[in-house]
């Protein structure tokens, strides 16, 4: 029995690869027409962020001016509305 897998790459392209039942590539197609995930929002990215990362960012936001920009981009973001995943 053949197996199949398909990778998306993000961008409306991806990748099928057939293997066989003894995991050779039996065939390789590009695929068109997937869907384009939309950017994550700055809240989303924030989120994602690991710990070290959240820690480099409040060692940032001493710098005022840097402390502004992103207040800038927060303040943006809470104004538009959101979108509900279900």
């Amino acid at each position: 029995m053949a197996t199949e897998t398909m990778v998306d790459h993000g961008d409306g392209t991806g990748t099928r690869t057939v293997y066989d039942d003894d995991g050779n590539v039996t065939s390789t197609e590009a695929v068109k027409g997937l869907p384009i995930p939309p950017e994550p929002s700055a809240r989303e990215r924030l989120d994602a962020l690991p710990d070290e990362k959240l820690a480099r960012l409040v060692d940032l936001l001493e710098d005022d001016t840097k402390a502004a920009a992103l207040v800038d981009v927060v303040e943006k973001e809470a104004t538009q509305p959101r979108s509900v995943s279900r």
